[in-house]
């Protein structure tokens, strides 16, 4: 059982720190965005993913874990990349945007292993919250396409 607990809480918080890896790039894109389209699905992605690294921290301290506090180095690593990408580029924005798109496919690639967890909790919560990150991560699609059109 101890052993069932100590995965479930790594896997949430992996799944912790993959969302807390977006809010980054959410923050980049959106100072950086001039869309107002973009600047909308960016906040309902960010407040999504606010909510959502709530309530697994909520269930990894209901389980006696301790919730992750930050996202990963390697977040930290291609935000900085992201960051001088953007200055070399001609269009910093859809530099920015691309970089978010790709950590949104991060998320629900996540979210899609945590449904295999052999926790039913775990599943239950990965399961739950991965058509809205599908959803989410279709809306940046479609202002991306717009953005290039």
């Amino acid at each position: 059982m101890e052993g069932q607990m100590r995965s479930n809480t790594a896997t949430l918080n992996d799944l912790i720190e993959v969302l807390e890896d977006s809010i980054g790039f959410l923050e980049l894109a959106s100072d950086r965005s001039t869309s107002p389209d973009g600047l909308e699905v960016l906040d309902r992605i960010r407040r999504s993913n606010v909510s959502i690294i709530s309530d697994l921290k909520a269930e990894v301290s209901l389980n006696g874990g301790e919730p992750i506090s930050e996202g990963s180095w390697l977040g930290s690593f291609r935000h900085n990349y992201v960051e001088l990408k953007a200055m070399l580029v001609d269009d910093p924005e859809a530099s920015y945007l691309g970089a978010l798109a790709e950590q949104e496919d991060r998320i629900v690639e996540a979210f899609r292993e945590a449904t295999l967890a052999a926790s039913d909790r775990v599943r239950e919560l990965a399961g739950g919250y991965l058509p809205e990150m599908e959803q989410l991560r279709r809306q940046l699609q479609d202002v991306l396409r717009l953005q290039i059109n």
